[in-house]
């Protein structure tokens, strides 16, 4: 029994929802002014690092030779995965399929299984010398996530499978962490916290498929209720040493006489073959529905053709048979082609 893990693939998912969100905040700018706020006086493209915010936190905190200081390492800015849940909300009819018809051939396409919803939930850290810095780069962020900003993916290239990817800006707040216990002496660093959701989708492996070239539609003869059979087909099996060959639509009749029969029906098919008889009407006054017998002679009534019944039951009968092929059948997906339909109505159905 080979396990369910046998398949390799990797589709890179995460890490393409990993360098899209970072590209989201790669370029912004910090501009400081003077007091007034009429003049710039810098600007500096914000760093940002996929990184635990503890870790780049104790690093910017770090300076064991004493030369370097808080204003120059800042600003930057930091983000990671903090959690992964699956989102039953967003979930699809798992036997969907995807296909890629740009590799189709006439036999066999790619497929793949409906992708499985999961949220992935993000972190972004500002880290900044003072508030009003933090609040220019939050500034430049919040209009852009209303509370969502959509990107499109390509997910899975080998399928050409593209989504668009909601990202939800959840919620914003910032603390102040002092580097030294002297409040005279002390240098703040202020760390916004942004919480965001990228609800994105992840797939399965990839298969070679067959391509279905025929479809097939069968019609049975069913019983449904009371004496009458209707339309219903019945069949009697029948013994060795009959006379004669039953017509279709003939009467025929088991017991008694023509007039006062024990049972009477209809001949549909007398298949010679296989000795069977198929018949409809079936009444019996004698025993009801079903009220051929076995081991009981049955009498056409026009041909005088006479068989003895080894068996009879209702019968699962195919009445039609549909086929519907492409035309030309070498069509591939990718091709113009349209459909031939075929209609086969009992008794030829029977064998096939």
């Amino acid at each position: 029994m080979s396990g369910i893990f046998g398949n390799h693939f990797y589709h890179r998912i995460t890490r393409k929802i990993v360098v899209a969100f970072g590209s989201l905040f790669n370029e912004i700018q910090l501009v400081r002014y003077n007091k007034a706020g009429t003049t710039e006086l810098e600007r500096v493209l914000v760093p940002i690092v996929y990184a635990q915010k503890e870790k780049f936190y104790n690093r910017i905190k770090g300076d064991p030779n004493l030369l370097k200081s808080i204003q120059v390492t800042l600003p930057r800015m930091s983000f990671e995965i903090v959690a992964v849940e699956y989102d039953p909300i967003r979930k699809q009819n798992s036997l969907i399929r995807n296909t890629n018809l740009t590799t189709a051939t006439s036999t066999t396409q790619k497929t793949q299984y409906m992708g499985v919803p999961y949220n992935y939930d993000f972190s972004l850290s500002i880290y900044v010398r003072n508030i009003e810095d933090g609040w220019q780069i939050v500034e430049q962020i919040l209009p852009i996530f209303n509370p969502d900003y959509t990107l499109t993916l390509d997910l899975v290239s080998a399928m050409g499978i593209k989504r668009d990817v909601p990202i939800i800006l959840n919620s914003v707040g910032y603390t102040v962490d002092y580097e030294s216990s002297h409040d005279d002496d002390a240098t703040r660093v202020v760390i916004f916290d942004l919480l965001f959701t990228v609800k994105a989708m992840i797939f399965g492996p990839i298969t070679d498929s067959k391509i279905i070239t025929k479809a097939n539609t069968n019609i049975y003869g069913s019983f449904t209720s009371g004496n009458s059979g209707g339309e219903d087909i019945f069949v009697l099996d029948l013994q060795n040493g009959g006379f004669n060959t039953y017509k279709v639509g003939e009467l025929i009749w088991q017991g008694g006489s023509y007039e006062f029969p024990d049972a009477k029906a209809e001949v549909v098919e007398h298949d010679t073959l296989n000795k069977k008889l198929y018949i409809k009407d079936v009444y019996g006054s004698k025993n009801g529905f079903g009220a051929f017998t076995k081991n009981v002679d049955v009498i056409g009534a026009s041909t005088g053709a006479t068989w003895n019944v080894a068996s009879s039951y209702v019968s699962n009968v195919k009445l039609v048979i549909g086929t519907v092929v492409p035309d030309p059948i070498t069509a591939n997906v990718n091709s113009d082609f349209g459909f031939t339909e075929t209609i086969i109505e009992f008794p030829n159905t029977l064998g096939l």
